[in-house]
């Protein structure tokens, strides 16, 4: 909270109580909702204590008793005067602080990567990526690796087209941004490719808790970094080969770098955030463009308001620019290798090549189906719900709980963003820019039909920023109570079991041979996830039994349009084997079948998991 500002009593407590308020009413929905679901021939006490909800059953106790612990600890009038202002630590002491965090954040990472597939008795880590995405940045890191952006498309058109992947006109690439493929692409070399985003989930981690030891000291830092390194949405995601983590480390390399910059050397740590900034949007730019968007505006503001310091604003935005702007020069030079114009992307190209209604904006299926795509995949493009005012909202909705549910956990994560709204007016300026910032990533992603995977991918990138809000805002209030202990216990204690709801399944206290949960939270969504992935392994393990050189050709799942099996390797060498599209190859004419005739050729059903001979 700034050091002039004086919060009554009655704000302070109005903006608990709004903020209780709110957990109680996300807790009686969620419990009335789980009771009201038991079955006719079980008594509702049994399942009272048994078939407890990750988000809402063990919050209950803690929430009846958050009104005695609150004021009880905010019994003296300590909070008529402003907090002490925080001493941020040095950079030594706020470098090796943050070291030890990455390192926690680190081993969360690998947590997940050997958490076991219930009843497969495989780990995580060992089973092939789930996602078309994933595949299509391995195409992107294999390409880059090769010292290249594109390769020759692969004919007959058609035959070997994958999801996300240009092929057409000549053009074998990845539809996506290019950052990822350049952070994965030493990692990819070295046979290890996951490797890259869990070190990224150490760096992030320790990034955001350097920001909170300089904006508010140690402890702050020590808080931000547990939480990032606690929260279920990071450790999962930095065991998916997407664009997120790379993106995050240029996001977090931009925050250290421009709240150093407001201190000192303003055009050396300026350079920084631009370098930072520069990398992440060349691997998500709308939200590089969401999380920077409130940081950039007060930059600006301040340039042209604060005369007396307008030397300090001018290095600080050089800094900035320049970086960007050789980023925007990179970007315009790989659109111009892969598409032949410096303006068109990859990712526009085969969004009016394949699906044109998964366009961004309202009305995208309207638009799209007005467009003439030769190469739509009609079911993945039907997949695309018409974006409306109404949509919109649902999946604005979705998202926020998402990122409360994958961060610190729906009931704490909701309090703390109520908390902070009421005291908007009373926050240090960094508070208030970082929720600035989180409100920003929300709003750009408004206008986008799909509310994400988890529903939380999307704003992926609020996850840290609520973490370091929740480090800043912890020791602001401490230092406004008075006695902290009890408030303090409380906060941990509900932090601690959100903590155990995502990562741990334990045993019943009171009922013999069952446990809290069926499933933690964590081991839920890998199951889920590991369905596409455990799919996956079971073509790969059909296709080592095959004679080489061979073709296959898969027969597709018309119920299932979110596994493709079509991923072939861009390289400019044949591999031995190669996959196809069955219909497309049925299409193409006997000249081009012919290309195959020293390969044996096969038809795997994607519905029956079945490889069999191809008759022609």
């Amino acid at each position: 909270m700034t050091s002039a500002a004086k919060p009554s009593n009655k704000l302070f407590h109005a903006a608990f109580a709004a903020a209780w308020l709110v957990g109680a009413a996300i807790c009686w929905n969620g419990e009335t909702a789980r009771l009201a679901n038991v079955p006719a021939d079980q008594p509702v006490w049994v399942a009272a204590i048994t078939k407890l909800s990750h988000d809402t059953s063990l919050m209950l106790p803690l929430l009846l008793a958050a009104p005695f612990v609150w004021f009880y600890s905010t019994r003296p009038r300590r909070t008529e005067a402003s907090p002490p202002p925080s001493t941020p630590c040095s950079r030594k002491l706020a470098f090796l602080v943050s070291l030890c965090l990455a390192a926690v954040a680190f081993g969360a990472s690998l947590r997940i990567s050997s958490m076991e597939v219930t009843g497969t008795g495989k780990q995580f880590g060992s089973l092939p990526p789930a996602y078309h995405d994933e595949y299509s940045y391995l195409v992107q890191a294999e390409t880059i690796r090769a010292g290249r952006t594109k390769f020759p498309a692969r004919k007959p058109n058609g035959v070997f087209d994958q999801t996300h992947v240009l092929n057409d006109d000549g053009i074998f690439a990845s539809r996506y941004f290019p950052a990822t493929g350049l952070w994965m692409a030493p990692f990819v070399a070295s046979g290890n490719p996951w490797l890259g985003h869990q070190l990224a989930n150490g760096l992030i981690a320790g990034l955001f808790c350097f920001v909170a030891c300089r904006v508010s000291g140690v402890l702050s830092g020590v808080i931000t970094g547990a939480l990032i390194a606690l929260a279920p949405g990071m450790a999962i995601f930095s065991n998916l080969l997407l664009a997120h983590h790379p993106t995050l480390v240029g996001l977090g390399l931009f925050t250290v770098g421009f709240f150093e910059s407001r201190h000192s050397r303003p055009l050396v740590w300026g350079s920084l955030a631009g370098v930072g900034l520069s990398f992440a949007m060349l691997a998500r730019p709308m939200s590089a463009a969401g999380f920077a968007l409130p940081f950039g505006l007060w930059a600006l503001a301040r340039l042209l308001v604060d005369k007396e310091n307008r030397e300090q604003h001018l290095r600080r935005a050089i800094g900035l620019g320049v970086p960007i702007l050789c980023g925007f020069a990179a970007l315009a030079g790989y659109n111009r290798s892969v598409t032949g114009d410096y303006l068109t992307t990859p990712y526009s190209v085969y969004t009016n090549l394949y699906t044109p209604n998964h366009v961004y904006g309202f009305n995208n299926v309207t638009r799209g189906n007005r467009i003439e795509a030769p190469k739509r995949i009609a079911k993945y493009d039907g997949w695309a719900e018409n974006l409306t005012p109404a949509v919109a909202a649902r999946n604005a909705v979705n998202r926020l709980t998402g990122s409360f549910r994958w961060t610190l956990g729906l009931i704490p994560n909701a309090m703390l963003a109520v908390f902070c709204l009421m005291l908007w007016p009373r926050l240090r300026f960094e508070a208030r820019l970082v929720m600035a910032s989180i409100i920003s990533l929300h709003v750009v992603h408004v206008p986008y039909w799909f509310d994400g995977i988890m529903h939380y991918h999307y704003v992926f990138e609020t996850g840290v920023l609520w973490c370091l809000l929740a480090g800043i805002v912890a020791i602001d209030v401490s230092k406004l109570i008075q006695p902290k202990l009890a408030l303090s216990a409380w906060c941990l204690t509900i932090i601690a079991t959100s903590a155990v709801a995502s990562w741990a399944t334990l045993p019943h206290p009171f009922v013999a041979n069952t446990t809290l949960f069926n499933k933690s939270q964590i081991q839920t969504e890998l199951d889920g996830i590991s369905f596409s992935r455990l799919r996956y392994e079971r073509f790969g393990t059909l296709l080592n039994t095959l004679p080489k050189p061979a073709l296959v050709l898969v027969e597709h799942d018309e119920a299932d349009i979110h596994i493709d099996y079509i991923n072939n390797p861009p390289t400019s060498d044949e591999p031995s084997i190669l996959i196809g599209r069955l219909d497309a190859f049925l299409k193409s004419d006997a000249a081009e079948q012919q290309e195959f005739s020293n390969r044996s050729i096969f038809v795997f059903s994607a519905k029956q998991s079945t490889l069999k001979p191809f008759r022609p």
